[in-house]
């Protein structure tokens, strides 16, 4: 008896379950019938955009660090104590402070260095004394020589007193020859010395801007010491690196560039391509590149970190179609264009790419509509409903 009450349980609760699961697969259906009704209702809505015409640039962005044009360590030749460094009106030279080529910004010391002009000086005088001498010394023998070879020739000399005559002779063209050379050397001499006098008074080598000042008046200097930094930076240098693929589009003196610094964060100074490198980094696969800056005003200062933008290709009144409305498969673009209430698929080619727009070389033209949401769930000459349309 209990085995049968058992089992009739049994049946009763399958039975409740089959209806439960069917009453819950009959629902699915019909919500699903339902949602098929909704879309068979009507045409599916999208947001699209219209074809536009614009201005495209592409461009490359690098970072870099910027460099004076020119920047010449002045260091004195001579030794010695640092006597002035200033200006020949009296500006004291100090970080910031222009100056021009061949004018003077330095003394050493010069007592020392004026001595050994007059000292060389002297010793000049003393040999051209016995140059002088030497010649009279020389036409006399050269006088007795001949003398006495004519006496000899006539037998009124014996062969001893010839010889003696020709050795007086050698001997005083000789001395001749050693003053001669006495001269030139204290001449030489003379020279290094007023050279070594003039180095004591230094000179810009260059016409530029006093960026570092290592001495002060009064140290001792010498050619292992610089005394100062001076820098060109009316026109300041960038050095950075680009990626090979770029390089071929690059032309020194017209490639542009747009340089911004942390410093001036609102600033935008204008630059050109000036030079590429002759070899490619192995390693990062970039190619050097120096970028020429007018810096007028000074404000950009060597040291400063750099981002720059070039620009590789400039394109004007072109069609462009936003990267948010392409549908790429494998090597092919295609895009949905909303006309007479469907949608049609169309292949299109690409361009240049600036910021999220793309130029269209081929495949659309100005005005038509692009789906830009919804068009990856639709099928070419589906109907559809454009919900929003976005101004360009």
């Amino acid at each position: 008896m209990k085995v049968v009450r058992k089992l009739t349980i049994l049946i009763v609760v399958a039975a409740l379950v089959s209806l439960v699961a069917w009453s819950v697969y009959e629902g699915r259906l019909s919500d699903k019938a339902a949602t098929a009704s909704d879309i068979d209702d009507g045409p599916l809505k999208v947001v699209a955009e219209p074809v536009g015409v614009l201005d495209i640039v592409e461009t490359v962005a690098i970072t870099g660090t910027i460099e004076p044009l020119v920047s010449v360590e002045v260091i004195p030749e001579v030794s010695g104590r640092l006597e002035r460094l200033s200006l020949s009106n009296g500006t004291t030279i100090e970080v910031g402070v222009s100056v021009k080529a061949k004018e003077v910004i330095a003394v050493l010391e010069r007592d020392l260095l004026d001595a050994a002009v007059h000292q060389a000086q002297a010793a000049l005088q003393t040999a051209k004394a016995n140059l002088e001498a030497g010649k009279v010394t020389f036409e006399d023998a050269k006088r007795e020589k001949k003398r006495i070879e004519n006496l000899y020739q006539a037998g009124a000399v014996p062969e001893q007193q010839y010889d003696a005559a020709r050795t007086a002779y050698e001997r005083a063209k000789a001395g001749l020859l050693v003053a001669d050379a006495n001269v030139k050397q204290a001449e030489a001499a003379l020279a290094h010395a007023m050279v070594t006098l003039n180095k004591a008074t230094i000179e810009a080598p260059i016409t530029g801007v006093i960026s570092k000042k290592y001495v002060d008046e009064g140290d001792m200097v010498g050619p292992g010491k610089p005394l100062l930094r001076i820098v060109q930076i009316e026109t300041v240098k960038v050095i950075g690196g680009v990626a090979e693929r770029y390089l071929r589009q690059l032309e020194p003196d017209r490639t542009k560039v747009t340089v911004k610094t942390d410093a001036y964060p609102e600033d935008e100074f204008q630059g050109t391509v000036y030079r590429l490198g002759v070899a490619v980094d192995p390693v990062t696969r970039t190619g050097e590149v120096e970028i020429r800056v007018p810096n007028p005003d000074m404000r950009l200062k060597p040291g400063m970190f750099a981002r720059m933008t070039i620009v590789l290709q400039e394109r004007q009144n072109v069609v462009v179609v936003p990267d948010s409305a392409l549908i790429r498969e494998q090597d092919r673009v295609y895009v949905f264009v909303a006309n007479s209430g469907k949608a049609h698929r169309r292949e299109i080619k690409l361009g240049l790419l600036q910021s999220e727009y793309y130029e269209v070389l081929e495949g659309l033209s100005p005005s038509e509509l692009v789906i830009t949401r919804g068009h990856r769930q639709i099928e070419d000459g589906q109907a559809v409903e454009v919900i929003q349309e976005v101004e360009k």
